[in-house]
């Protein structure tokens, strides 16, 4: 263990070193057709009408329209400066304390995670280090720093001057201040104050999410706010994640930053920011407070491959609320997608569908997966310019059979596809990169690229191998079964794929494996 310490620390420093350079070469290879595109950058735009919805769609989202919304209850941030223990919803309703949120609010959500099974700060601690970051940033004491990975992606944003003065009247949405945690049914309100506000939106989630509903009985109070989450977090303008290094009450386990990405509850709220229309960093920043005077602006790398239903969770029942929250909101980000004629992002969750909610690989046949995907057959698949085309499309779904008709067609498993940012394809990815980085739980999907001849030592636009991407030791032992090179340098980064390998934040095991394969330190 500790050589991997050692390999890890080398390659953080390495890192550094290739910023500047890196940075260029991501300038340069983000020009498509003769612009320069931003984070969220579109490709091979198409008329919305080119794209149906399978038959797993089925929410009442639409991209044109908007169901009913529970009204967002949110304290402003002077009046939480204030205060000792941070007071329950009940309490601080009853003091007074809550607004409801207008859209001239500066409003954030806080994402944090519960260090006890009750409550979600026994000591108090945490809350206090959100109160002393904040304070910090108002005051000017702590700026509000950039991280490294966001800048290497080409992330300029800075919190700015008219930012720090816009906090300290900004509102924030914190569940245990925000959402009822003495929940009653909807059912025994009929006859009480602001039932008949909320009834609208308590509809539309009883249609939305049925399997709650049919699991539950009725829904609660708590549970009519828990399910708007997505449309709360579309009405804020900053996503903090609180993630200080604490201590859980309860099981003693430390909690931090990966902690805080280990929980469903804490993936959900990510997924929701990332899936919003305000998922770009200019239009809804992510603050990472990790001590009172440590902020830094964030782009969240490994989002898409942290899907809600494989987190933690205190309770088991809550699994059943992730994945309808999960099902709904990806249902309105397809259909958002198609009407703006995002194709790229629209067939790359559109494939990524059933792992994203965690639900079993569809294996179609040809006429279901043209139909599907948009395909008149699979000649016009074979023909079509589509940057996330009818290769990827089978990669990234899982669908190894058809990576094997597509295969006999005659299309290529050797295509590099463009970068598509808001759903983390960062560089000119190859399918075998993409296999071993998002389709790895689907353990057929690599063997069939490799018998379609797929290239084992390919490597992206920066130079990184597909060994440096594989979150699998099957994976890794595959490879170099097929003559994958774990001493292998491509230019421009000249980087070995253990390098690569502790970027993207392998799992220990990945590392282990490439050593003893022969990687040098």
């Amino acid at each position: 263990m500790d050589r991997i310490a050692c390999v890890y620390e080398d390659v953080t420093l390495q890192r550094l070193n290739l910023l500047k350079s890196f940075v260029l070469i991501l300038s340069s290879r983000l020009k498509v057709d003769g612009k320069s595109d931003s984070v969220g950058a579109l490709h091979n735009r198409r008329g919305a009408q080119e794209w149906s919805f399978g038959p797993s769609m089925g929410s009442t989202w639409s991209a044109h329209g908007e169901d009913p919304k529970v009204k967002m209850w949110v304290v402003k941030v002077s009046d939480f400066l204030k205060m000792g223990r941070v007071p329950s919803h009940e309490e601080c309703l009853k003091a007074g304390l809550l607004h409801r949120w207008t859209s001239s609010f500066f409003c954030i959500f806080v994402s944090h995670q519960w260090l006890g099974k009750r409550h979600p700060d026994p000591t108090g601690e945490q809350f206090r280090i959100l109160q002393q970051a904040l304070q910090n940033i108002i005051d000017g004491t702590t700026n509000v720093s950039r991280d490294i990975a966001s800048e290497f992606y080409g992330d300029s944003l800075r919190w700015t001057e008219n930012d720090r003065c816009r906090l300290q009247d900004a509102y924030m949405w914190l569940d245990w201040v925000s959402v009822p945690q003495a929940p009653m049914k909807v059912s025994q309100l009929s006859n009480s104050e602001g039932f008949e506000e909320m009834s609208p939106a308590v509809r539309a989630l009883q249609t939305t999410h049925r399997v709650v509903l049919e699991k539950r009985g009725s829904l609660t109070t708590q549970d009519v706010h828990i399910l708007s989450i997505p449309s709360f977090v579309q009405q804020s303008d900053v996503f903090l994640a609180l993630v200080p290094s604490l201590q859980h009450q309860d099981t003693h386990a430390a909690c931090n930053y990966c902690s805080w990405f280990e929980r469903g509850w804490c993936r959900m709220e990510m997924w929701c920011k990332m899936l919003s229309e305000k998922a770009s960093s200019a239009s809804m920043p992510m603050i990472v407070v990790s001590a009172p005077d440590r902020t830094t602006l964030e782009t969240p790398l490994h989002w898409i491959d942290r899907p809600p239903h494989e987190g933690q969770v205190t309770f088991e029942a809550d699994r059943d609320v992730i994945f309808s929250v999960m099902q709904n909101m990806l249902d309105h980000r397809l259909r958002f997608l198609a009407a703006q004629g995002r194709s790229d992002s629209y067939q790359y969750l559109l494939a990524r569908y059933e792992a994203v909610l965690g639900l079993p690989a569809v294996q179609r046949s040809v006429e279901d997966f043209c139909e599907h995907f948009g395909f008149d057959s699979i000649d016009s698949a074979k023909r079509s310019s589509r940057n996330i085309g009818p290769m990827a499309c089978a990669v990234a779904a899982g669908d190894a059979n058809m990576i094997n008709v597509l295969a006999g067609a005659g299309c290529s498993p050797n295509v590099h596809l463009k970068p598509v940012l808001d759903v983390r394809i960062m560089s000119s990815l190859s399918l075998i990169h993409l296999a071993v980085d998002v389709s790895w739980r689907q353990p057929q999907v690599l063997p069939a690229l490799l018998q379609a001849r797929a290239d084992p030592n390919t490597c992206d636009d920066v130079g990184y191998p597909v060994l440096g991407f594989c979150r699998t030791t099957r994976d890794v032992e595959l490879l170099v079964r097929h003559r994958a090179d774990v001493n292998r340098r491509n230019p421009p980064s000249n980087q070995l794929a253990i390098s690569v390998a502790c970027e993207y934040c392998a799992p220990p095991d990945v590392i282990s494996k490439l050593l003893e394969c022969g990687s040098p330190v």
